[in-house]
């Protein structure tokens, strides 16, 4: 079966919601998000994602971040923000990459 990856979570939420794509489809989504935790997410979600069909966004996300399959590729933190004239390559791994 082909796998997918995503490049703007809301609306790779917004895309499996509409039956345009299925979970099992995903091989991960690259976003620009930067949440810290999964908690995080749902709260952001819930304030963000103005729709009626908003728990079937949370349960897709709970869904696809329960699997690792959402890359964050930024970090928004401000302990790892980057001090003018420094250059910073490197963010703390999730921890599924620890192990």
């Amino acid at each position: 079966m082909s796998k997918f990856i995503g490049t703007s979570f809301s609306a790779c939420l917004i895309s499996l919601e509409k039956g345009d794509m299925t979970l099992d489809k995903v091989a991960f989504i690259l976003t620009s998000t930067a949440y810290p935790s999964r908690e995080v997410m749902i709260e952001q979600i819930r304030q963000v994602m103005l729709s009626k069909a908003i728990e079937t966004h949370v349960a897709n996300a709970i869904a696809l971040w329960d699997s690792g399959r959402i890359y964050q590729a930024s970090t928004r933190q401000p302990a790892h923000m980057p001090t003018p004239g420094t250059y910073h390559c490197w963010v703390p791994a999730p921890e599924m990459f620890c192990e």
